[in-house]
C-alpha cells in the first residue's frame, strides 16, 4: 500500500474541501498515476489508473508545477490521448514526503470558462494547493509514525508475554494497567484488570512504591494472596502524561508445576542396601522436623539429592527450597549473599538493597552445601541465624525473623577441623543435631548395578543412544572397582564408555571401559600394588590413542571424551613420553 492509499479517506476530505473553497474539481494521483481521491465526474474513477496522465507523469519525474491553459500547452503535443482528452486544462502540482515526490494534486476544468478563472487565480490556487498538500505528507507521516508504534508495541507485548517472568504494569494510583499471563498464571486470577496491589501481594506496602525515585528499583520478597511466595522486583517511570508509572516482575520462589522436574522424594533415591535403607529411615523420620540437619558423606555420594528429598517429603514442599554452595562463593561475597544488604550498604550495591538467601528461603529449606568452608569470621554470624532464625541485612537496622528449616552438607571431617580450630563448635554442635551418614559406594556394592542402570537410562536421553544393558565382564569390572569418586566418578565412567560405542551398539563392554578400570582389577589378581594417577592417565591416553588413531580429528574426540582442551592432551603426551603419537 503506497503512503497516499493509506490516507485515502483523509484525501478525499481535502479533495472536498478543495472543491467547496474554489469550486473546481480536484484529483490526487499517486506515483503510479492511480487516482487516490477525486471529485467530479472522475469519482467514479477512484482506485483507477489515468488513461494518458502525461501531465502528472512529468510533474512526478521533474517536481515543477505545471499549469495548463488550454490542451496546446507544449505537454499537450506530446500526449498520446491529444484529440481524445476530456480537460480544457488545470493546474498539476507535485506532493512531496520526505523530499520525493509521491503523487500530484491536479485541480481540472472540463470547460474553457473555468479554465480561465484557474489561470487567472494560479498562484492563489498553486498556493491553497501547497499547504493542502504538506496537510497530506503530515497525515501520511502520522500514519506511518502510527503504524511503526503500533508494530513496535505488537514486538513488546510478544516479548512480555514470553518473559520467564510475571509482567505486571500499574499507574500512579497502584491499579493494575497491564499483565502478562505468566503473571496471571502465577497469582491463579483469571483477570487483573483494575486490581490494587494490595489486593494482589499480602505484604507490599504503598510505600516500597512512594519512596522510588525514577533511577531506583526495588527488589524483595512478597506473599502473594495465594500465599505463593514471589521474588519481585519493581522499576518505575515518568509517562508521557508526566505521572509516574510502574512495572513489576514477579517470579515464583518454589512453584510445583515450574519446578516438578527437579522433586525427588525419598522413595526415588536409589539403593536397596543395608546402609542405605537406614539413610532413607532417617530421611523420612527427620523430614518434616525444624531441627537442623548435617549430611555427612564422601564427594560424590549424593548429599544434595538427599536434602532434596528430604524437602520435598516435608510439609514445605510447596515452599522454597535455596541452594547455597559455599565453597563456590568469594569469601568476600558470601556475607552479603546469605544475608542481603540494605541500600547503599558498600560500593557497588544495588541502589535498594538485595535479600539474601535466608530471606529467600522463608518459610522453605536452606540447603547449605560445603559448609566446612565457610569463613571462620563469618561462622558466629551463621550460628546466630540458625539459633534463633533471626537474620540482619549487611548495613540495616532491622532484624528480620525467619522461618527457615537448615539443612547443611560437607564431604570434611567437622570434629578434625574442630580440633584444628578451623571450624566452631558451638556451630558443629548447632549443625549436628540430626545426622545423616550417606555411605562411599564401595560400601554398597548391592547398588552398584542398580545405580548404572538408572545412569545409562539417562545418558540414553542426552546422548540420544539406545544402550541396553553391560555384559557380564563389564559389571565384575565395575563391581570390584574402589570408586574412590562414588556416584559422581560412576558417572563419568559410564559417559566415557557410551560415547566410544557406536551409535548402533545396545550393550557396553569391558574395552569400553577407561584402562584404569581394567587396570585395577588386573592389579588384584596380580597382586600388585596400585598404579599412580599419572600412570593410570598414561594408559588411558595411549589406549585411545591406539583405538582411534593419532589424526587431529582423533586426538580431538580423545580431548573431548576426556574433558580436557587439544592443547591439554599435547602437554599430557609430550608428559608422558607418547611422542610417536604427537
Amino acid at each position: 500500500m503506497s503512503g497516499l492509499q493509506s490516507i485515502s479517506g483523509i484525501a478525499q476530505d481535502i479533495a472536498e474541501a478543495i472543491k467547496a473553497a474554489f469550486s473546481m474539481d480536484v484529483e490526487i494521483v499517486d506515483k503510479n498515476l492511480k487516482r487516490i481521491a477525486a471529485t467530479g465526474v472522475a469519482k467514479n474513477k477512484i482506485d483507477q489508473s489515468m488513461n494518458f496522465g502525461t501531465a502528472s507523469n512529468e510533474v512526478l519525474k521533474s517536481g515543477e508545477v505545471i499549469v495548463i491553459k488550454s490542451n496546446e500547452h507544449p505537454i499537450c503535443k506530446i500526449c498520446p490521448g491529444k484529440g481524445k482528452c476530456t480537460y480544457f486544462g488545470g493546474i498539476i502540482s507535485p506532493l512531496f514526503f520526505n523530499k520525493k515526490v509521491i503523487g500530484t494534486i491536479n485541480l481540472v476544468s472540463y470547460d474553457e470558462m473555468k479554465m480561465n478563472q484557474i489561470y487567472e487565480k494560479r498562484q492563489e490556487l498553486i498556493d491553497f494547493i501547497n499547504k493542502m498538500g504538506e496537510l497530506l505528507t503530515s497525515k501520511i507521516m502520522e500514519r506511518a509514525l502510527y503504524l511503526e508504534q503500533k508494530e513496535l508495541m505488537s514486538e513488546l507485548k510478544k516479548m512480555v508475554n514470553t518473559s520467564p517472568f510475571g509482567v505486571i504494569s500499574f499507574d500512579e494510583d497502584y491499579k493494575v494497567k497491564y499483565f502478562n499471563p505468566l503473571a496471571k498464571e502465577i497469582l491463579n486470577l483469571n483477570d487483573l484488570h483494575d486490581y490494587l496491589i494490595n489486593k494482589l501481594f499480602k505484604d507490599l506496602s504503598f510505600s516500597a512504591f512512594e519512596s522510588l525515585d525514577t533511577s531506583d528499583v526495588y527488589e524483595g520478597i512478597v506473599e502473594s494472596v495465594e500465599g505463593l511466595q514471589l521474588s519481585v522486583t519493581i522499576h518505575n517511570f515518568i509517562n508521557s502524561k508526566g505521572t509516574k508509572d510502574f512495572i513489576i516482575f514477579i517470579h515464583p520462589l518454589f512453584n510445583k508445576k515450574v519446578n516438578k522436574v527437579n522433586n525427588v522424594s525419598i522413595s526415588d533415591i536409589i539403593g536397596n542396601s543395608p546402609k542405605m535403607k537406614d539413610v532413607k529411615v532417617l530421611a523420612k523420620k527427620f523430614s518434616n522436623s525444624p531441627s537442623t540437619i548435617l549430611i555427612t558423606g564422601e564427594s560424590g555420594t549424593g548429599k544434595d539429592l538427599i536434602a532434596r528429598a528430604i524437602h520435598y517429603e516435608s510439609n514445605r514442599r510447596e515452599k522454597p527450597f535455596v541452594v547455597v554452595n559455599c565453597g563456590a562463593i568469594p569469601d568476600t561475597l558470601i556475607e552479603s549473599e546469605l544475608f542481603g544488604y540494605e541500600k547503599g550498604a558498600f560500593t557497588g550495591a544495588n541502589s535498594y538493597g538485595k535479600p539474601g538467601k535466608f530471606e529467600l528461603a522463608n518459610k522453605g529449606t536452606i540447603f547449605l552445601d560445603e559448609i566446612s568452608t565457610m569463613p571462620y569470621y563469618l561462622q558466629s554470624r551463621l550460628l546466630t541465624a540458625i539459633q534463633n532464625r533471626q537474620i540482619d541485612r549487611i548495613g540495616g537496622t532491622k532484624t528480620i525473623t525467619l522461618d527457615v528449616r537448615i539443612i547443611a552438607a560437607t564431604n570434611e571431617n567437622l570434629d578434625m577441623l574442630v580440633k584444628n580450630k578451623k571450624f566452631r563448635s558451638d556451630l558443629f554442635y548447632r549443625l549436628n543435631v540430626l545426622p545423616i551418614d550417606l555411605p562411599p559406594l564401595r560400601d554398597r556394592q548391592k547398588d552398584i548395578l542398580l545405580i548404572s542402570q538408572h545412569i545409562i537410562k539417562k545418558l540414553n536421553s542426552f546422548l540420544g543412544r539406545s544402550v541396553q544393558e553391560m555384559d557380564d565382564q563389564t559389571k565384575e569390572l565395575l563391581l570390584g572397582y574402589h570408586w574412590e569418586g562414588n556416584i559422581r566418578e560412576l558417572e563419568n565412567v559410564l559417559e566415557y564408555a557410551m560415547n566410544l560405542l557406536h551409535p548402533n551398539d545396545q550393550i557396553i563392554k569391558e574395552e569400553h571401559l577407561p584402562y584404569y578400570i581394567i587396570d585395577c582389577k588386573q592389579q588384584e589378581k596380580d597382586g600388585s600394588s596400585p598404579q599412580t594417577i599419572e600412570k593410570l592417565e598414561r594408559n588411558q591416553i595411549a589406549q585411545l590413542l591406539n583405538q582411534w588413531g593419532d589424526s587431529l580429528q582423533a586426538k580431538q574426540k580423545i580431548s573431548s571424551t576426556l574433558g580436557i582442551s587439544i592443547s591439554t592432551l599435547y602437554r599430557k603426551i609430550k608428559r608422558y613420553d607418547l611422542h610417536h603419537y604427537s
